[in-house]
């Protein structure tokens, strides 16, 4: 027997019980309460380290009762042989090493979500979204780098449309030829170079994948490999695998499907219009993962092999980038900044992508 307080629900008056547990049931007596009830119906406290014990009765019977020794509450359960059926879960819940087990497990299944789950799931609703919509994310991603990062071009028109028409014919090539793969033309996304100067040394050296299909290629990159066409066009075919496999598009969706699983989590949906209003600023400054980027080098290897280029060439760009510098067509040495943005910033190691391009070169 254990003495209690009995609350009927309906008053704040607590009533002085005595409980006893026999035979599976909870008899509780008292000064005008007398309950017979089914061990087996009631949702029995947990057991705690500290604080009171509260018995919350069956909705038909109505109240609770109270016993302000959590510990001599345990030890009456225990004397009575009543084992609480969630007796190992408590136990987990008071222990620091289950704790911080739970605590990891779930960190850990929180990224394998983001690293394997998210992007698989964005792989199929990418599949869902109209090409159109990549081409009107691009031209506003386009504006807002053009009102913030970018000039006109002073690159030759007659230069810029040799290096298109460089693009196009190899393409053509490795669409169509030496490798035995037909990829289909026509089912290629439409892609347009457009040349643009860095405002303020942003962003710098480069060549930008925007979804849609437009690359955008600044001045400084093509002062950087002035005299050597072969390696710029390589670095043009590395875009065009990003704009083949759409993956700006494929990078915003899993923005979106993350900021809505946050929202979820957090109950904001403001997390969900914020992310889509700020979508060119996002894919502006936004990193392709290095799957993205590998993915994007085995179709630069592909385009150079198919026009019977040697990979390695690209293995120049990396050392120009390295040393800052470039030269003029007079030999005369002048600083190329270059600040790799949504095309290179997450690139893999050069280590590892150059042994790639050695494997390519010499299979």
């Amino acid at each position: 027997m254990i003495t209690a307080l009995y609350f009927d629900g309906r008053t704040a008056l607590a009533r002085p019980v005595e409980l006893r547990l026999h035979d599976g049931r909870l008899r509780v007596s008292g000064e005008g309460v007398a309950l017979d009830l089914d061990a087996q119906r009631l949702d029995w406290p947990e057991h705690q380290r500290h604080g009171p014990r509260v018995l919350v009765l069956p909705d038909d019977i109505g109240g609770q009762i109270h016993c302000a020794d959590g510990g001599a509450w345990d030890h009456w359960l225990a004397d009575q042989g009543h084992r609480h059926g969630r007796l190992g879960v408590v136990r987990m819940q008071q222990s620091w090493r289950a704790t911080l087990m739970a605590v990891a497990l779930m960190l850990l299944l929180v990224g394998l979500m983001f690293t394997h789950g998210l992007p698989l799931i964005a792989h199929v609703v990418l599949g869902m979204v109209p090409t159109s919509l990549d081409q009107r994310v691009g031209e506003e991603v386009f504006e807002h780098m053009e009102a913030h990062w970018l000039s006109p071009s002073q690159v030759p028109v007659q230069q810029q449309e040799r290096l298109r028409e460089q693009l196009r014919s190899a393409m053509a090539r490795v669409n169509h030829g030496d490798h035995g793969r037909d990829h289909g033309e026509a089912d290629a996304p439409a892609w347009e170079l457009r040349f643009r100067r860095s405002r303020d040394k942003m962003p710098g050296a480069n060549a930008l994948a925007l979804p849609g299909g437009v690359i955008v290629v600044t001045d400084e990159l093509v002062a950087l490999l002035h005299d050597r066409e072969d390696v710029l066009l390589g670095v043009l075919a590395h875009e065009m695998g990003h704009v083949r496999q759409r993956h700006g598009m494929r990078m915003l969706v899993q923005g979106s499907l993350l900021a809505i699983a946050t929202g979820l989590l957090f109950n904001d949906a403001g997390s969900v219009v914020g992310l889509l209003s700020s979508a060119p600023l996002l894919l502006g400054q936004m990193a392709y993962s290095r799957d993205m980027e590998r993915d994007a080098d085995e179709h630069a290897i592909a385009v150079l092999q198919a026009n019977r280029i040697e990979p390695m060439v690209l293995a120049v760009l990396f050392e120009r980038l390295q040393a800052g510098q470039a030269t003029t067509p007079d030999g005369v040495p002048e600083d190329v900044p270059h600040d790799w943005g949504i095309g290179f910033s997450s690139h893999p190691p050069t280590k590892e992508r150059i042994e790639r391009l050695k494997a390519a070169s010499h299979p």
